[in-house]
């Protein structure tokens, strides 16, 4: 089955949530439902101070907390009930749940309430749904061939974020034939509208989701049902400001230790912005976890995203949805000798670095200005 972004409307773009495609609307209340959960662990984890009850520590030492297991759970369980031929590929497995059974179980029972399912082994199961590419590539003749159609998933992309009780986003991914065709970004902790008018909203405007759909556009819509707010992302009355490189602003990670390990962000926007602030900090940035970020970028509050870890290739989960909202604005995302991402080379990208600009010609300075930071690191070393 091939996903279809025009099946409900003729005109160039959606008008409301009913015009998306199947794929989106399921995607969008399996969601959702996710929200629910993650909102409910943060909370607990701000009211107790004690996020090392629901956590535990990766073979990689990353975190992974009860909410990143039970928001897989949750959305596997109905994207696989509504699309039963698809293929799934998801950041976590049970393997860890599994050995926390032999010391009693106590955060399989944390997730198993938080997602109403009977059995630890219904648990388990939804959860790893989530390894059915793998188990799809080893039987095919070709083991590096990639399904024609699957989904990736990372539940909690920021879990640090999330932790610290910032930016955090559930990132979903439909790819066919080797690119991203939906996108979504599911992001309860950012406003809608934007970071600019962060003080005009309330608390019921805390949370939004960006859906964007190969060749429909990116749109924000709110995280909750009962939200009213549906507004294609495009062009921005202030857009003209930002144009200019000296002018265009930065949103990175908040640890530049494993995303930027040789501060070459800070390099490329000294030489963007022609200097630095007085703390050595980007002139025009904003710092925040997770695929946030490329919403942000889209709905025009920044204009450039870089990643570049070291000795990294990142897994796709980790960037398909993200990219895919940021092109389908007009912007440009790609490796840092300007290639486009390639997504059909397996669980992760073949190229290590990212680059992303929400236009054309800023993608251009970008790469330009990263190409003389690097040449001025190498300086320095020598």
């Amino acid at each position: 089955m091939s996903t279809d972004c025009n099946a409900k409307v003729s005109a160039d773009t959606f008008q409301k949530e009913s015009d998306f495609p199947k794929e989106v609307k399921d995607a969008l209340r399996a969601i959702r439902k996710a929200c629910e959960v993650t909102r409910k662990v943060q909370s607990q984890i701000i009211q107790t101070n004690k996020s090392d009850e629901v956590t535990q520590t990766k073979l990689d030492k990353s975190p992974v907390t009860i909410a990143d297991y039970a928001a897989q759970a949750i959305i596997l369980k109905e994207l696989r009930e509504s699309f039963p031929e698809d293929v799934f590929l998801a950041e976590e497995s049970s393997n860890g749940l599994q050995e926390d059974l032999e010391t009693g179980g106590i955060l399989a029972s944390k997730i198993q309430e938080l997602t109403g399912t009977e059995t630890k082994a219904a648990l388990f199961d939804a959860i790893d749904i989530g390894k059915g590419y793998y188990l799809h590539r080893s039987n095919q003749n070709d083991p590096n061939r990639n399904p024609d159609r699957f989904w990736c998933l990372d539940p909690i992309d920021g879990t640090k974020g999330f932790l610290r009780k910032g930016q955090y986003c559930i990132a979903l991914a439909l790819l066919e034939r080797g690119s991203p065709t939906i996108g979504i970004l599911a992001c309860p902790n950012l406003l809608v509208g934007n970071l600019k008018d962060n003080n005009k909203h309330g608390e019921d405007s805390l949370g939004c989701i960006f859906v964007a759909c190969k060749g429909k556009g990116c749109y924000e819509i709110g995280l909750d049902n009962s939200s009213s707010h549906f507004h294609r992302l495009g062009y921005r009355s202030d857009s003209m400001l930002y144009e200019d490189p000296v002018n265009a602003r930065f949103c990175v990670a908040v640890e530049q230790g494993f995303n930027d390990p040789d501060g070459t962000t800070i390099a490329i926007g000294k030489v963007l912005h022609g200097g630095l602030d007085s703390d050595g900090e980007i002139l025009h940035c904003t710092r925040m976890d997770s695929q946030v970020k490329y919403g942000v970028i889209a709905r025009g509050d920044a204009e450039f995203y870089v990643r570049l870890p070291k000795n990294h290739k990142d897994n796709i989960w980790d960037v398909a949805a993200g990219v895919l909202c940021l092109e389908e604005v007009g912007g440009k995302v790609t490796d840092t000798t300007g290639n486009p991402l390639d997504f059909s080379c397996g669980g992760k990208l073949p190229t290590a670095g990212i680059l992303g600009a929400r236009t054309e010609k800023l993608h251009e300075s970008l790469l330009q200005g990263y190409a003389t930071a690097i040449q001025g690191i190498r300086l320095q070393d020598e």
